[in-house]
């Protein structure tokens, strides 16, 4: 379908997190969806469907947020039901649903139900922008700096304790760093804020959203734009919580097998939500002043080679093969 290529009116299309075409002067529509299945992108004995219904809506807000300054409007919603499923649960379904709607005053337009073996979830949202305020995959060159607008792994991490813990209800843990990372796993916050500061400030040259991990975004931003990155890993920010997460897994294991557990965590967990973009060097203070938790990880270059590997890892410019797959959910 993508080779169908585009016309004047529809300046971004497949191939990256939302849809953009041409109304009429400078009003353009904005188009994305996305689906959550049971038992391949959660599991019912650790998540309430209140948690659910604002993950299904915050994940379709992230692809927004990864175009620039989009403004969301209207949210459809299928939904696919077990026949032993209740009225309460879908009750707490759009409760869920509702709360991340009425914070970014989307409007619930419609629907449809169907019987299904197992719950899923199609959402499709609707919004617009205006020229020259969205940003794609594509536009960054040789020497734009890689950033991400918070650190990563949290949820990954978060994910990790809830399938490690005996007690599955994972908010009755005490230790509040294990609620928080819960928490970004559970209940994601969309990065509107910030992909509408990186467009209003022409700040980034491209613009992808980290929801099957870093490793992933960073490899499909160097593919759309023909170019190579370097991702410096010394630059991922280990956070108080992920410390102490490494602590509870620690057992035998040696610094470096936690070194790579967080590596892990960070390149290829997934499900952060953050922005990975890429910048200008030159716009680096820019970028820091209205986007404080933002941060450098990497680098982009021209291609050496006609085939060569699009990302490669260094730790104080030494090269590191690492191994692991970002989320595919085909394969998990």
């Amino acid at each position: 379908v993508q080779k169908l290529g585009l016309d004047k009116n529809i300046p971004v299309g497949i191939g990256d997190d939302a849809f953009v075409c041409r109304l009429s002067g400078d009003k353009y529509l904005v188009l994305s969806s996305d689906t959550l299945v049971e038992d391949v992108h959660f599991r019912t004995k650790w998540v309430n469907f209140e948690q659910l219904g604002w993950k299904t809506g915050a994940v379709v807000l992230s692809d927004f947020a990864a175009m620039g300054k989009v403004t969301p409007h209207y949210l459809l919603v299928n939904l696919g039901l077990p026949s032993n499923f209740s009225f309460l649960q879908v009750k707490r379904f759009y409760s869920g649903i509702e709360k991340i709607s009425r914070r970014w005053r989307i409007v619930i337009a419609g629907g449809d139900t169907v019987r299904a073996k197992k719950f899923f979830s199609a959402i499709f949202l609707l919004g617009e922008t205006e020229k020259n305020n969205f940003i794609s995959r594509r536009g960054a060159n040789p020497g734009d700096l890689i950033f991400s607008t918070g650190p990563l792994g949290e949820a990954a991490a978060g994910l990790s304790l809830l399938e490690r813990s005996k007690n599955h209800k994972g908010y009755t843990q005490k230790n509040t760093f294990y609620q928080e990372l819960v928490k970004k796993h559970l209940l994601p916050q969309p990065r509107i804020r910030e992909g509408r500061i990186l467009a209003e400030k022409k700040l980034a040259t491209s613009l992808i959203d980290c929801s099957d991990g870093l490793e992933r975004s960073v490899r499909l931003l160097a593919c759309a734009n023909n170019l190579e990155a370097e991702i410096y890993l010394e630059k991922l920010p280990l956070t108080a919580n992920l410390k102490k997460y490494l602590d509870i897994i620690r057992g035998r294991q040696s610094s470096k097998d936690l070194l790579r557990a967080f590596r892990q965590l960070a390149l290829f967990g997934g499900e952060d939500y953050e922005l990975i973009f890429t910048a200008e060097e030159k716009n680096y203070q820019k970028i820091r002043k209205y986007i404080p938790s933002a941060f450098t990880l990497g680098k982009l270059s021209k291609k050496k080679k006609v085939i060569s590997k699009e990302i490669k890892f260094l730790h104080f410019g030494k090269i590191v093969k690492l191994e692991g797959k970002s989320y595919d959910a085909f394969l998990s």
